[in-house]
């Protein structure tokens, strides 16, 4: 069954330092679906070809976007397009991303703090 896309979109922003690479994680939602008269769990369908940038893992239910902020505090990140075919009405699938921040620059003072700044989904990488 061909279905539309439901496009996710997330951002960086308000961020209180400057970061540069950044790598996004997102585990497909499992969603309850209604085909034939038979209720079933399904997993969301990532097509590579809808989602530029994003890359799915071997495992087939996690895919992540690797990106470069470029010093910046703020930055977009492409969206991300799932299918949900035979999903029931009016259940709310929800999603939700992790993700791990790398500084761009990294001093003595920023590698004591940042073990304790950042809390989870996020977490600063120090190096």
């Amino acid at each position: 069954m061909e279905t539309e896309y439901v496009d996710f979109t997330f951002s960086l922003e308000g961020l209180e330092r400057n970061i540069g690479t950044y790598t996004i994680t997102d585990v497909l939602p499992v969603y309850p679906s209604m085909e034939n008269g038979v209720e079933s769990q399904r997993t969301a369908i990532f097509d590579p070809a809808a989602n530029p940038g994003w890359v799915l893992s071997a495992d087939g239910i996690t895919v992540t976007y690797t990106g470069d902020a470029r010093n910046s505090r703020n930055t977009p990140i492409p969206r991300l397009r799932l299918r949900f075919p035979w999903a029931m009405f009016y259940y709310n699938i929800q999603n939700s991303v992790s993700g791990v921040l790398t500084p761009l620059t990294i001093n003595p003072f920023m590698k004591m703090r940042c073990m304790s700044e950042m809390t989870s989904p996020f977490h600063l990488v120090c190096r």
